[in-house]
């Protein structure tokens, strides 16, 4: 089973079981990484400039 960062979609809407499987573990994994993304961002590691130059 290939996991693509993309969800499968179709045009009629009818998917079967397991891409509606597929598509939730592609989910899932997203979901954390959000998660992830969004508490370093909520931290501000991202934008501060490191400043300790106690060598």
């Amino acid at each position: 089973m290939k996991i693509s960062p993309y969800p499968i979609k179709d045009q009629r809407g009818e998917l079967t079981e397991q891409q509606k499987t597929e598509n939730r573990t592609s989910y899932q994994s997203r979901v954390v990484c959000e998660n992830a993304f969004a508490g370093v961002k909520r931290y501000g590691a991202v934008n501060q400039i490191y400043r300790n130059h106690a060598c």
